[in-house]
């Protein structure tokens, strides 16, 4: 049977929604139409010219972060007819998990493509790679993609698109056909399979939270994903069904991975709304100052949401069973970590926060064994991760006082001066002013040249000792050391193992794969060093001989103590009506000593109880 398609046209941008100009297309088995899928774009740009022998199959590998279903491909066509076999499948496994003949057409205006659905989506697992394969059985030539993004993120869904021994006719990550996957959250299918008994740990979305929402909806998606962590906890804590019950529910898996998907777009559309609420950074970041046209209600939901993903982090879950149900509980907190992670200076915004969270934390650690209690192991990981960045100033939230007590310091303050502390000054250098020297394997007298994005260094020596040194100022602390690669031909670097300390012990910190970690034509060596390496050496293995680097980027803090006053630090503190909110929530658990356990305040709570309440509208 002949596939629903439709032209889209391209924008000429990887990793976009693409806007469709044809008419509404009808309804297929999975009640997703053309135009409610969501569309990874993996070129930036089409040409021209790609043959087809009728026999050699064109294929892409890919793997996504969260479940997802996909609902089909975009694909090159021309004014002509073409008629197609599909596959979707696990790389290294024969069985289809969908194979249909289609037949397209496009009238390939600019950069159009056209959109082939699915007769039904496939839900996929995440961090699995499966193969997108296309044979084409018309002969006559079509337009195809080039300048391919290895990755992209598309609606909270990350893809990476890997090469396949499956494609015969050239597709690659480079250039080539299925320009595009056309997906959606499994939510949005309503199959069958999740009805009957195991509907209760159903939370169906509402449509509208996959293309737009305001402020009013964050309340909604709090409850949501209150219920399906619920849910999600249930389900894999809960005895399977015998195979003789009458009405058995849907297979734990199908029922994990929905509500997986589920709980992924929540964080997500959470996540993205509090960024349309607040600044960002220059990096993307959220930072603590709220739009001109944030309500300070939101203010509340953005503590509320804190203590939700503290909840959850400090619930004991099953851990160390293959079970997938289990397992989807696991990729849950892991969801919950990294978001935890990135939100941490707006759930803690000043230093006096971010103390007496530390401070209460370190008591569940026992002084003796120091063992600590795993209902907080998990938080408490993840805040010393977050104090111990590079670009974290951990010495501003315990001054030094240079021997006085806090007792002779208050004494000192009442007499009208203040005790000297040692603060930490952070200045950001670029690669001149981070560089003491640079060195190299061979070739030294080209390798100014790495310091110069005109021009390019070529290693001279055997395949395999070819190494890029450099050596840093004193007290620069790496923040991000980057590789230019020159071109992509047998020339380019393939993998690069990055070592750090002398040249009488040289330690490997991690091994980069060029291919899957470069984004556009930058390679990032290390990022956000928390420690501090003189010498950072760069081992290259080339896809030939000898390589060609471009240039080497590095970018750091030179770090120094110096003496300061503690009333200054407080004065220049960042502050925002936002950070005075969570100040005057958290009340007296911010005093010395303070117990954040004895707040009546739930929401201002540094450190919740394992009960947390959400409203609903």
């Amino acid at each position: 049977s002949k596939a629903i398609q439709s032209p889209l046209a391209s924008n000429g941008e990887g990793g976009t929604l693409v806007k469709k100009t044809h008419k509404a297309i009808a309804e297929v088995k999975t009640n997703v139409s053309l135009e409610e899928v969501s569309i990874a774009q993996r070129f930036t740009s089409t040409g021209g010219g790609w043959g087809y022998g009728g026999r050699s199959p064109d294929a892409i590998a890919f793997t996504v972060d969260v479940p997802i279903a996909v609902c089909g491909y975009g694909l090159y066509g021309g004014d002509n007819q073409y008629e197609a076999k599909l596959r979707l499948f696990k790389e290294g496994e024969d069985e289809d998990l969908m194979n249909q003949k289609v037949s397209f057409s496009s009238s390939m205006t600019g950069k159009d493509y056209a959109g082939v659905m699915f007769e039904e989506a496939v839900v996929i697992e995440p961090n699995v790679k499966y193969v997108a394969f296309m044979q084409m059985t018309t002969t006559t030539s079509s337009s195809c993609g080039s300048r391919g993004e290895h990755k992209i993120t598309v609606d909270g869904v990350t893809f990476n698109f890997h090469g396949t021994s499956k494609s015969g006719n050239g597709t690659d990550r480079g250039s080539g056909q299925i320009p595009a996957i056309l997906f959606c959250n499994p939510d949005m299918l309503l199959v069958k399979e999740f009805a009957g008994e195991n509907e209760r740990n159903t939370v169906p979305l509402l449509k509208s939270f996959y293309s737009c929402f305001d402020d009013c909806t964050f309340q909604t998606l709090l409850y949501a994903t209150n219920k399906i962590w619920d849910s999600l906890v249930e389900v894999a804590t809960s005895e399977k069904s015998s195979e003789g019950s009458s009405c058995a529910p849907a297979p734990a898996s199908s029922s994990s991975m929905y509500l997986l998907s589920n709980f992924s777009r929540c964080l997500y559309l959470m996540e993205r709304c509090v960024k349309e609420s607040f600044r960002l950074n220059w990096l993307g970041e959220v930072t603590i100052h709220p739009l001109d046209s944030t309500s300070p209600s939101f203010f509340k939901n953005v503590l509320v949401l804190r203590n939700l993903v503290y909840t959850y982090l400090v619930q004991p879950v099953p851990n160390g069973s293959p079970d997938v149900d289990v397992c989807a509980v696991v990729v849950a907190q892991d969801m919950l970590k990294a978001l935890f992670t990135r939100m941490f200076h707006l759930f803690y915004p000043q230093g006096i926060v971010q103390r007496n969270l530390f401070l209460n934390l370190m008591k569940s650690v026992d002084a003796k064994s120091g063992c600590v209690d795993p209902d907080v192991e998990i938080i408490l990981s993840l805040v010393l991760s977050v104090l111990s960045t590079s670009r974290f100033n951990f010495m501003k939230l315990f001054h030094s006082h240079h021997g006085s007590s806090r007792k002779e310091d208050d004494e000192a303050c009442a007499e009208g001066t203040t005790p000297p502390h040692l603060g930490l000054a952070c200045e950001e250098v670029e690669t001149e002013d981070a560089l003491e020297s640079l060195t190299v394997s061979t070739s030294s007298h080209e390798k100014d040249r790495l310091l110069k994005p005109e021009q390019y260094w070529e290693s001279n020596g055997a395949s395999g000792t070819h190494w890029i040194q450099v050596n840093l100022n004193p007290n620069v602390y790496v923040t991000e050391l980057i590789m230019v690669p020159e071109g992509r031909d047998s020339y380019r670097p393939s993998k690069v193992e990055v070592k750090v300390g002398s040249e009488e012990d040289w330690t490997t910190l991690h091994t980069i794969d060029c291919d899957s970690a470069r984004d556009g034509n930058k390679i990032v060596m290390a990022s956000d060093l928390d420690e501090y390496f003189p010498s950072i050496r760069m081992c290259i293995s080339a896809d030939g001989i000898n390589c060609k680097v471009q240039q080497i980027i590095v970018n750091g803090e030179m770090r120094k103590l110096q003496a300061s006053s503690s009333t200054q630090d407080e004065d220049t503190e960042e502050s925002s009506s936002y950070s005075k909110f969570v100040l005057s929530q958290c009340g007296d658990m911010l005093m010395e000593g303070g117990d954040s356990d004895n707040n009546d305040n739930d929401v201002g709570r540094l450190y919740p109880s394992t009960t947390t309440t959400t409203t609903t509208t």
